[in-house]
């Protein structure tokens, strides 16, 4: 409750600053490569929200993006990458007089960003029966597995599992 006098009264009038809830139902839903979509449910009163985000395991949260607008209950991060643990919590804040007062925050959550998929770069004979197959190296993977197939529209099927990420081509015989 503030109290607002002036010399001629003593009270012209009582201001109540009520805090807006908090938020809820936060999702993350990855939409591309590089896109991760971010959904809350609106905080009926609020005049806007404030995204917080922290990128990697060992950082910190920052306050990633204000949202000036209570309706929008969305937002795209157009900046992830691949194999990267995102947490995101959402505030909603109401203003009075220029100033914003924040609810409680919703709980945090989090989403590992999925690898990246793997691009053969070279195919060359290495004998007149084998070749040798490589790969852009994926960060994060901890192996690989290989798939053939005998013709063009046949059946895939598994002709190598490598279990050291480091390891980018195979010879197949």
């Amino acid at each position: 409750l503030l109290y607002r006098t002036n010399a001629q009264s003593r009270v012209i009038e009582d201001v109540f600053m009520i805090e807006p809830a908090a938020v809820s139902n936060v999702e993350l839903l990855q939409t591309g490569a590089e896109n991760l979509h971010i959904t809350w449910s609106e905080v009926v009163g609020a005049d806007g929200y404030v995204l917080h985000r922290k990128a990697g395991e060992e950082a910190e949260y920052e306050e990633y993006i204000t949202i000036q607008n209570g309706k929008i209950t969305g937002y795209v991060d157009n900046s992830i990458q691949s194999n990267t643990l995102y947490e995101y919590f959402v505030t909603a804040y109401v203003l009075t007089d220029g100033s914003k007062m924040y609810g409680d925050s919703s709980e945090a959550r989090s989403y590992l960003t999925e690898l990246e998929f793997p691009e053969m770069s070279e195919v060359t004979s290495k004998s007149y029966d084998s070749l040798e197959v490589s790969w852009k190296q994926i960060k994060g993977a901890s192996g690989y597995e290989l798939y053939r197939s005998s013709s063009k529209n046949g059946e895939y099927v598994c002709i190598a599992t490598i279990t050291d990420g480091e390891v980018h081509s195979y010879v197949d015989k």
